[in-house]
């Protein structure tokens, strides 16, 4: 019996929140969001593709890697700057100190070193640059043997998908590549072609370290508040552990896959831009809760090889809370801090314009 009973409160607590949420004011409560945050991270991109009418600034059209995402940048500049919404403010901050500066960002938001290196092997055939600069977060570095953001942040939907890389005796290799590349990809995937999503979701099962195939694609599961509630506690948890095998109180693990597969892809792309005479400025953005960790990760290894290093935790500190905006990115006066010495070292050797 008591059984029984566990079992109809659940059901009447079911009944109870659906018709809360769904035929009184609470439809519009922060509470409901709570628990949409629970659904599989596949709902949330079907919710977010199915939105009308989606503005031209929408994620949906962000960080997808393809010759339409070129199609408008110029391709004969002095900097190309890659990474994710750190290194996009950064070039925006650099293009108001400077407005002559020929500039363009290839990124995305939340992006990871992988999908910065991804993204360049696409453009370096497409633009000339005489400097590049990459930006490389701390709360991303774990990310590199990852496909999807989701694999690892279940919360917001951020829909590209980006290129695995593995060490392969020594040297990278991409061993996995995403097959849906656009927006109207995604979009026939779910509305035409359910087999080529399924395709999709096997090569980040084979490919993504991260992939949990339970939390990230759709079920049953996703119209129940309380199995919703209990996928998102899931996620969360399995965001720090995966995110725990890369980095801990001590900093990040040297010693670890992760960080070995990430120190090569970033050696990989500083080796391919000087082979093509370009010159690489990696600038590090230290994120909050990760104190100088990325620092002493990398500074002195880019350094001894004659990498120029740029370190926003010289400039504010990610120990000041302040030096944040809600959202988690730098004040726009740390931008252009980060912006002001990034230019004085692309200054040297002649400076970055012809």
């Amino acid at each position: 019996m008591t059984a029984v009973g566990f079992v109809v409160t659940l059901l009447l607590f079911e009944l109870l929140c659906w018709v809360a949420f769904n035929h009184t004011p609470l439809r519009n409560a922060s509470m409901r969001s709570y628990f949409w945050y629970g659904s599989s991270y596949e709902s949330k991109l079907r919710q977010l593709v199915a939105t009308p009418n989606p503005a031209p600034n929408s994620i949906l059209f962000a960080g997808w890697i393809n010759e339409a995402a070129l199609a408008d940048k110029p391709a004969d500049v002095d900097v190309t700057v890659y990474g994710s919404s750190f290194a996009g403010n950064l070039g925006k901050a650099m293009r108001e100190l400077r407005p002559d500066l020929k500039l363009r960002f290839v990124g995305g938001p939340g992006a990871p070193l992988n999908h910065a290196y991804g993204f360049y092997e696409l453009d370096r055939s497409k633009r000339k640059t005489r400097t590049a600069v990459i930006g490389v977060a701390s709360e991303d570095v774990a990310q590199v043997l990852t496909m999807n953001i989701g694999s690892v942040n279940a919360d917001a939907p951020m829909p590209y998908f980006f290129p695995r890389y593995e060490l392969v005796d020594g040297r990278i290799e991409r061993t996995g590549t995403p097959l849906i590349n656009s927006p109207d990809e995604l979009a026939r995937a779910f509305r035409d072609d359910p087999a080529l999503w399924a395709r999709q979701l096997d090569v980040m099962a084979r490919h993504d370290d991260a992939f949990q195939r339970p939390l990230f694609a759709a079920s049953a599961l996703d119209h129940s508040l309380i199995a919703r509630f209990v996928r998102r506690g899931l996620a969360k948890r399995h965001a720090d552990n995966y995110v725990a095998q890369a980095y801990g109180s001590r900093g990040f693990k040297k010693d670890s896959h992760i960080i070995q597969v990430f120190e090569a892809v970033l050696q990989r792309m500083v080796d391919d831009l000087r082979a093509e005479g370009v010159k690489p400025v990696v600038v590090l953005f230290s994120t909050r809760d990760y104190a100088n960790h990325l620092d002493v990760l990398l500074r002195r290894t880019l350094e001894a090889k004659g990498v120029p290093v740029v370190s926003s935790f010289d400039l504010c500190p990610s120990t000041d809370r302040t030096h944040y905006i809600p959202d988690g990115h730098f004040t726009p006066q740390c931008d252009l801090k980060a912006a002001q010495a990034t230019l004085a070292v692309l200054d040297q050797d002649g400076g970055p314009t012809r």
